[in-house]
């Protein structure tokens, strides 16, 4: 009886830690902002191929819009997107953004590729973001293990 007790009571705690864990890593992943560690390495500054380009960027009601694209040229794997922010203390943040459909730059670039879904628009609230209200906007390609970057953007509040 002790033991079945004993086996009962592992369960019930496993069960709690495991929703525990569940429910943390729900909100890491739904985060609009994540802090990266000072070692996160931004990798190589440009690509002859990783082309970007901000179309908006503003502070409204500290609230901080950036939109844009990017892309690597002529290529079928495009890699993953990370839109990163710098603020004056040279700290770094990775913003959580949506995709948008961009069948302009594909026309644009009229190479046979398809870009149609380089487009990003970050929508964040600024109370999350330590600094004076200096920020610069990054923009991260990775492809595989090789990493680019381009500063695109200055901003103040």
């Amino acid at each position: 009886m002790k033991l079945l007790n004993f086996i009962f009571i592992v369960l019930i705690f496993a069960g709690i830690v495991s929703t525990v864990l569940l429910i943390n890593n729900f909100i890491q992943e739904n985060k609009q902002v994540v802090k990266l560690p000072k070692s996160y390495e931004l990798g190589k500054l440009g690509n002859r191929n990783f082309v970007c380009n901000i179309e908006q960027a503003s502070i409204e009601n500290n609230k901080l819009t950036i939109k844009g694209w990017g892309i690597i040229k002529k290529s079928r794997k495009q890699g993953n997107l990370n839109l990163l922010l710098k603020n004056s203390k040279g700290e770094l943040y990775k913003l959580k953004y949506k995709s948008e459909d961009r069948k302009d730059v594909t026309k644009f670039f009229n190479d046979g590729f398809n870009y149609n879904n380089s487009g990003f628009i970050s929508e964040i609230d600024l109370n999350n973001i330590n600094g004076n209200g200096k920020y610069v906007i990054i923009i991260q390609i990775e492809i595989g293990k090789e990493k680019f970057y381009s500063i695109d953007e200055r901003l103040e509040k």
